[in-house]
């Protein structure tokens, strides 16, 4: 019976032993396919980001990979690279994207004119179709994003950061005049970390370009605060604040009359650039006489 019992305890050790082994085994193999990946992220994107910073999103990941018909080479903008997550074999679904922009002049890069995706509010929902019940209660693209910082390092939205870089006196004739620098999450409900990642891709990309092209610029140093999320739900305009402040006034003094009731405002900073503010009207207000 004792031979018994220690035959057992044998092949229970050996067992053990021969599970911690393949454990080790998939470890080693994991940290493999990562330091893969992060390579291959960092040729993608011409050595602009760090592999291992892209994959930390979502909560991290063992493997990725980059897109091959879309990467990124500095010496011809706009350009812009685009990573994939692999959450199992023959499986991959969006990640990220970084997307380099150039100017040779200061103006903002921004696109104007008629153009249907610039419209803040889409009349059918993004599921069956349907006609939405109230249209204005949320906007479905933003009138601008809130300023990074005090507004001139660039500006964020919930999934990505752009960084803003004027090349000035002293940089290489070849320099473009300005650059806008993007990281995005191309995935569902951005954490609070992955924003502050995301922002922190972009400043640092932002760096190795400008001194890889000769661009001499002084970047502001991220918030040392986390990024608040970007709100798309509207406010009754009576209450607004921010860039919508001066209207809400407005109905305090003349009264609300037939006026918008609704309204998205973005904060407020003392070197922003462009100060936007979304006016909507309700259902209610509609039908007033």
């Amino acid at each position: 019976m004792r031979a018994g019992w220690n035959r057992l305890w044998r092949w229970t050790a050996w067992g053990g032993i021969g599970l911690s082994l393949y454990a080790g085994w998939l470890t080693v193999d994991d940290v493999r396919d990562r330091a893969s990946s992060e390579r291959d992220i960092g040729t993608a994107c011409d050595r602009l980001v760090s592999g291992a910073a892209v994959m930390d999103l979502q909560g991290g990941m063992v493997r990725a990979e980059a897109g091959d018909q879309d990467r990124l080479d500095a010496r011809q903008l706009p350009a812009s690279c685009t990573v994939y997550k692999v959450p199992g074999p023959g499986r991959t679904t969006s990640l990220f994207t970084l997307m380099v922009q150039s100017s040779d002049t200061y103006a903002p890069l921004n696109r104007i004119g008629d153009d249907s995706r610039l419209e803040p509010f889409y009349t059918m929902t993004g599921g069956d179709g349907s006609q939405k019940a109230d249209v204005t209660a949320v906007a479905d693209r933003r009138p601008e994003s809130p300023p990074l910082g005090d507004g001139t390092l660039g500006w964020y939205d919930n999934g990505y950061t752009t960084v803003r870089a004027e090349c000035g006196p002293g940089s290489r004739a070849t320099a473009p005049r300005l650059l806008h620098v993007s990281a995005r999450a191309d995935y569902e409900d951005v954490s609070a970390a992955d924003r502050q990642r995301l922002a922190r891709i972009a400043h640092s990309a932002t760096e190795v370009l400008t001194a890889r092209i000769g661009c001499r610029t002084r970047l502001p140093a991220l918030p040392d605060e986390q990024l608040p999320p970007v709100p798309s739900a509207l406010r009754p305009g009576r209450a607004v604040g921010g860039s919508c402040r001066w209207f809400a006034r407005h109905i305090e003094r003349q009264g609300q009359g037939r006026l918008p009731d609704r309204a998205l405002a973005v904060p407020v900073r003392d070197t922003n650039p462009i100060e936007s503010c979304l006016l909507a009207v309700s259902p209610d207000q509609v039908g007033l006489p």
